[in-house]
């Protein structure tokens, strides 16, 4: 610092990546070093991918979390022309959360689509909120799940899942989902959070009317 006494003024601001780096990406790795993988994404289906990755994108942002999970899912893939002529890319998007979500055990698997659905705005964009606003929330919604299953979710979304990120800002800790994409995924799993909610309180409804009929009936 005494010799460049301008350097802690110096910044550099790098921005996500255009539609036009999308094959340098995809095959990068594999035309750098050549033969270091066991299995490629060979050119042709490279250029397939881009071309379904550009359409997604169009003039936009390049979300790198999507290029990265679908690239991954095909390269895991023992036939992944068929996968993606299959899936496309939002369903090989879809079956990647949907994978993450069901790796939850089944008493955190709605703790974990409440905590989501506060993740997200009324108008489908991501919400940065607090652990404590998060908690409130998902009681406040009535969704009748105990506290400890809430923060055993919160947890396991911090240590394993690819959701959820967690970042720190003066003493609190805030959290938000990973990427847009998730957005319309999440939208879909709240609704059917809440239409179970709904049913499960009409046949605690109908469960109470009739013990009362049964008793009137009884007197």
């Amino acid at each position: 610092l005494g010799a460049c006494p301008e350097l802690v003024d110096q910044a550099l601001r790098l921005g996500p990546p255009s539609g036009d780096a999308l094959e340098t990406i995809i095959r990068g790795p594999f035309d750098r070093f050549p033969g270091r993988f066991e299995r490629e994404l060979d050119p042709a289906l490279a250029r397939r991918l881009c071309a379904a990755l550009a359409e997604r994108f169009g003039s936009g942002e390049v979300s790198l979390s999507e290029v990265q999970t679908v690239c991954l899912r095909l390269w895991q893939s023992t036939d992944p022309h068929r996968l993606l002529a299959e899936k496309g890319v939002q369903g090989l998007l879809e079956d990647e959360l949907s994978e993450a979500l069901d790796a939850f055990p089944g008493d955190q698997r709605a703790a974990a689509v409440a905590l989501l659905s506060q993740m997200i705005t009324s108008a489908g964009t991501r919400n940065v909120i607090s652990a404590e606003d998060l908690r409130q929330r998902v009681r406040d919604e009535g969704h009748d799940i105990p506290p400890a299953v809430v923060d055993d979710a919160l947890e396991r979304f911090e240590r394993d899942s690819k959701l959820v990120r967690r970042e720190r800002r003066r003493d609190i800790d805030l959290y938000e989902i990973t990427s847009e994409f998730l957005v319309p995924w999440i939208s879909e799993r709240r609704d059917e959070l809440r239409l179970a909610h709904e049913r499960r309180r009409e046949r605690r409804r109908l469960r109470i009317l009739a013990t009362i009929t049964a008793g009137l009936l009884f007197v």
